[in-house]
């Protein structure tokens, strides 16, 4: 029996030493997934701002060269480095807003908003400067008079990367149209382009961080890839949600559906 007792001790020992690691890993797997998502993050963030930074001191290095010429001689240089520079403020903003956003530390303030003077603010210098780049920008209304509850600047910054994204990726002639209707007791905001459109499998993969669909033309057109994780996190916050369309003949519709009120708070 004292034999028995003692490799039953063991045995016990020996069932508790492994379910207290396997619920150690447990407990720390979402930690080792957070950082090597952290770990990641850092990596691109990184080699995004490697190549700004590679750009600007070639251009200041150049300008060393010849100390004697006037500003009008170099101006290209100047451009350039600007350029960089305006490209770099734009990144470490977007950087800076998913860090904070990832720590807790952006704040959501809804208040109640009627929909169709508050997006006619947005949309109007957009329509002006879609025009200038010879393209055409339609606000479509359907829905007078409606209330939603959202925070104001947050949803505005969803709505302008959206129209950023559709302009930019559209060439001249194409139309974005943006529509606002109560569909199935939502708020529904789209924004349909008729420009290159998007694959199924980038499709998936849209709203990753650094994720571009062509890393050439998007870096062309000072695309980073943070712009739809901004806007994916702003519609989790509001409970909203998002769908990804192909627009007929060609083109991406973007559906955005928000909890609604219907009366004024």
């Amino acid at each position: 029996i004292k034999h028995f007792l003692i490799i039953l001790m063991i045995l016990f020992w020996i069932i508790a030493l492994i379910l207290s690691m396997f619920l150690s890993y447990r407990s720390a797997k979402p930690m080792i997934k957070l950082w090597g998502k952290q770990q990641k993050f850092v990596e691109n963030a990184s080699h995004e701002l490697r190549t700004p930074l590679a750009i600007i001191q070639l251009k200041l290095e150049q300008l060393l060269k010849h100390p004697n010429k006037q500003i009008i001689d170099e101006a290209e240089s100047i451009v350039d480095s600007l350029n960089e520079v305006n490209r770099l403020n734009h990144l470490t903003k977007d950087l800076l807003f998913l860090a904070r956003a990832d720590n807790g530390q952006v704040e959501i303030t809804k208040s109640c908003v009627e929909i169709t003077p508050y997006l006619l603010t947005i949309i109007k210098p957009y329509q002006e400067y879609a025009e200038l780049n010879g393209q055409h920008m339609i606000f479509n209304e359907q829905c007078k008079n409606i209330f939603v509850t959202f925070d104001k600047e947050k949803v505005h910054q969803l709505i302008v990367i959206l129209l950023d994204n559709a302009m930019k990726y559209s060439e001249k002639g194409a139309t974005i149209t943006i529509t606002s209707r109560i569909q199935e007791q939502q708020w529904c905001l789209e924004v349909a382009d008729t420009g290159e459109g998007i694959s199924d499998v980038d499709k998936k993969r849209l709203f990753d961080r650094f994720y571009r669909v062509d890393n050439a033309r998007t870096r062309s057109k000072g695309g980073y890839g943070l712009g739809l994780s901004i806007a994916k996190w702003i519609i989790n916050r509001h409970g909203a949600t998002i769908n990804i369309l192909d627009n007929q003949p060609k083109g991406t519709i973007m559906q955005i559906f928000f909890p609604l009120t219907t009366e004024n708070e």
